[in-house]
């Protein structure tokens, strides 16, 4: 039997009415997993995820964190040393036909205020963990950009 996890990506560019969507959408379309961008961000702390059997996880450091992942009911815990404000991996372990099983998962947001590429701390790191763990890796880019290559 395969195991299915249900993800959901979305940048909320601080919206409170936005949150508010993401939050009623994982509880009644049953998303597992958010991979989110930009979220609410008011006094030191991420704002609107306060949803019963969620974890919401993401960086805690002296700027606002642009990225996080709300999970569902899982056995995962943050990557510290592939996350920043910036960047968020998580380890999730599950059980498909009897074997345990991990997955890597990221959120990222790639600032695009120039015509270089951004430098995000922790993506090289973390493709290379991800190459080895055949894991998934979201970026949420500003629509401004043309192209960005994550690969």
């Amino acid at each position: 039997m395969v195991s299915t996890i249900c993800f959901i990506q979305v940048n909320l560019q601080h919206s409170i009415a936005a949150s508010g969507i993401l939050a009623r959408t994982v509880g009644v379309k049953e998303i597992d997993t958010a991979l989110v961008q930009e979220p609410r961000y008011r006094k030191d702390c991420i704002r609107g995820f306060n949803i019963p059997g969620y974890t919401l996880y993401s960086v805690r450091g002296k700027e606002r964190p642009r990225a996080c992942i709300l999970a569902r009911n899982m056995n995962a815990w943050v990557l510290p040393g592939f996350s920043c404000g910036d960047l968020v991996a998580i380890l999730v372990k599950y059980t498909e036909d009897g074997a345990e099983r991990r997955l890597v998962v990221c959120s990222a947001y790639l600032p695009c205020d120039s015509e270089d590429p951004p430098p995000v701390k922790g993506v090289g790191g973390t493709r290379v963990l991800l190459r080895e763990r055949g894991s998934l890796l979201n970026c949420g880019v500003r629509l401004h950009c043309t192209s960005y290559s994550v690969g």
